[in-house]
């Protein structure tokens, strides 16, 4: 409608400004309000094309969208499944606790395949004391002296390694790589299996284990007032 309107007043602006006769003039009058009303209704009909043509791809636009992310989208399913691998009773008594960052290396370099190289690092921690299910009860004897216990050696009673401490730095030749998939080895693997020993070697090196006697006199003075509440003394050996 406001196309025809704006049409309209073009067409009588124009007529005011022809020099043709009156008998013409009206003539032309009427093919001007004619022609007007039709480029009006034709522009009319344009526009409501061109919106139902914009409202169709915007349609077809979301439909295709909404269309592929069905077909693309995956469904993801988490469980957690818990069981119960192994159940004991213990009967430790730690008496030091060892925490140290180890590195552990392997180097193997071969004519044929060339270097197979890796280093792990890691913080692992060591519990060290005595397994009180060796002590023998038999052995335990009252004298006068008091309460005499012996001990077993202490030992080793639990290790652990922080798995978000360890780094891998691992260097392998193309041979090498080919070889650890044909022969199904993993040099990470091996590098772990190695951080227990290497642990106790570098604890044992650095003097970091205490000994026996060491635990037996940290034993003695932990128990003492057990032993002043049962006015007897007790002894480990």
């Amino acid at each position: 409608m406001v196309f025809k309107i704006i049409i309209q007043r073009v067409c009588l602006k124009y007529e005011k400004e022809e020099t043709y006769s009156h008998s013409y003039g009206s003539s032309n009058h009427n093919h001007s309000i004619y022609f007007a009303n039709m480029l009006g209704l034709n522009l009319e009909k344009l526009f409501l094309k061109l919106i139902i043509a914009i409202l169709l791809l915007i349609g077809i636009a979301w439909g295709a969208i909404s269309l592929y992310k069905n077909l693309t989208a995956t469904n993801r399913t988490e469980k957690a499944v818990l069981s119960i691998l192994k159940s004991e009773d213990l009967s430790f008594l730690v008496t030091d606790k060892l925490t140290s960052q180890i590195c552990v290396e392997i180097s193997e370099n071969s004519p044929l395949l060339g270097k197979r190289e890796g280093i792990l690092i890691g913080t692992v921690t060591m519990y060290w004391g005595i397994d009180l299910s060796k002590i023998n009860p038999a052995l335990i004897r009252k004298t006068t002296e008091g309460i005499i216990i012996p001990l077993p050696n202490p030992g080793e009673l639990d290790f652990s390694v922080d798995l978000s401490s360890l780094k891998y730095i691992t260097k392998r030749s193309g041979l090498n790589v080919i070889a650890d998939f044909v022969m199904n080895r993993d040099i990470e693997k091996e590098l772990r299996d190695q951080m227990q020993q290497s642990a106790l070697k570098f604890f044992k090196d650095h003097n970091l284990i205490p000994s026996k006697a060491k635990t037996i006199s940290k034993l003695n003075s932990y128990f003492s007032p057990i032993a002043q509440q049962i006015g007897m003394p007790i002894t480990f050996e």
